[in-house]
């Protein structure tokens, strides 16, 4: 099954300080086809200023192609024109329009969801996705840069089968999404999650 990653941005994307941002980390781990980027103004106006997101895609299909690596994603830019994405009644609707949009474009495909870019409130949004989707999704959380420790590990991911949850659930998920484990793989048993997630695995 191929994978497609839907996305939003921030500041530290597609690059920051020499380092991946998630966007990328996520990228080049997982190599989904398909990336579906969703943007606040603030972020579409320094795409536009730029184009750091276009010549960093150029710049990774050219690498890939001069190294023999077949790896040529495509990238849909959606810029939801949102002014203040500090508010998350604002970016609830267009975000999960974008989404619905992306998975019915990809009925065969398993979403990747990256937790790990743009504001507060998007990053919560795209968790309540991770937990309560009727897609294929997995989400993704990627360390941040200054932990040297995880720079070779592949980032954290969380996959559920679920059913309506609480948003008093969602954030308790969202805590056990972020939380880290000291071996290279943890699995939580069903008695410590609500009754109605089926399973969750997070990779380390």
């Amino acid at each position: 099954m191929d994978d497609i990653l839907f996305t939003c941005a921030g500041t530290s994307d597609p690059v920051r300080g020499n380092r991946d941002g998630g966007i990328l980390h996520i990228m080049r781990y997982y190599h989904p086809k398909r990336v579906y980027l969703f943007l606040s103004q603030q972020i579409a106006d320094l795409e536009a200023q730029d184009h750091r997101f276009e010549k960093t895609f150029q710049h990774m299909q050219e690498y890939c192609a001069a190294h023999g690596v077949v790896y040529q994603p495509e990238l849909i830019i959606h810029n939801s024109g949102l002014d203040d994405v500090s508010k998350i009644d604002l970016v609830e609707e267009p975000l999960l329009e974008y989404f619905t949009s992306a998975a019915v474009e990809n009925p065969n495909c398993r979403i990747l969801l990256n937790l790990s870019s743009g504001t507060p409130q998007m990053k919560t949004l795209m968790q309540f996705l991770a937990v309560d989707s009727p897609y294929h999704v997995l989400g993704v959380q990627v360390d941040g840069p200054q932990k040297k420790k995880g720079e070779k590990d592949p980032p954290r991911t969380i996959e559920c089968i679920t059913s309506t949850m609480s948003w008093k659930q969602i954030m308790m998920m969202s805590r056990i999404v972020c939380r880290k484990a000291n071996g290279a793989t943890e699995r939580l048993s069903r008695k410590c999650l609500p009754s109605n997630i089926s399973a969750i695995a997070i990779s380390c």
